[in-house]
């Protein structure tokens, strides 16, 4: 069996390496240490449609779905919203709940 490790930056992918099972398990042995303990996730809504997402991922990838965008920066521009720091987000009003 093959196993896939994305590694990942500020929610963008770097990179994916395929690996056999004995090489995942290694590598998986030795990030344990450094693994951190999850952040709570902020549930999100668009104030539009009264949806409620479980965080701010889970909205964007609402928005890819919906074939509204996808572009890379759909997270961001959704939490610059939440934050303030945006009046809207492809013409949506979002919100912390």
């Amino acid at each position: 069996m093959k196993y896939t490790i994305v590694l990942l930056k500020d929610d963008l992918q770097v990179c994916k390496y395929k690996l056999d099972e004995d090489m995942f398990n290694e590598y998986k042995k030795q990030l344990e240490p450094y693994i951190s303990l999850p952040i709570p996730s902020k549930l999100v809504m668009c104030v539009e449609t009264g949806q409620v997402f479980k965080n701010v991922n889970q909205a964007a990838k609402w928005i890819v779905r919906n074939g509204i965008s996808d572009s890379f920066s759909i997270y961001a521009f959704i939490r610059s919203v939440c934050h303030g720091k945006r009046e809207s987000a492809y013409g949506y009003h979002w919100k912390y709940v």
